[in-house]
């Protein structure tokens, strides 16, 4: 018999990690400033979580964004605006994974 090992999906490290720090959807809408479906369809798959809320999630939870995101190299956080807002998240190999809109 074969046995599999069950994947997580970005949306089940990301519902982990908040329940980790016993943080309610709710309490996570309130750190990205978004709506609580907003954090559900994330954790759920079915919104792609952005950059900003990808690092809120990070900060909030300590864990790590690169186990966040379900990869396994450590990102680049780079290219900020002037005003401080992260623009994009990049791999080792430069590319862009995540990059808000301007």
């Amino acid at each position: 018999m074969q046995t599999t090992t069950p994947t997580w999906t970005t949306g089940d490290r990301l519902r982990k990690a908040r329940e980790s720090v016993d943080l309610s959807v709710a309490e996570m809408a309130e750190l990205l400033d978004v709506t609580r479906n907003t954090v559900t369809n994330y954790e759920h798959n079915r919104t792609r979580i952005t950059a900003s809320a990808a690092v809120v999630y990070s900060e909030a939870t300590s864990a790590p964004i690169d186990w966040l995101l379900g990869i396994g190299a450590n990102l680049e956080i780079r290219c900020f605006r002037g005003d401080g807002d992260l623009v994009a998240l990049h791999d080792p190999n430069q590319r862009a994974l995540f990059t808000l809109a301007a």
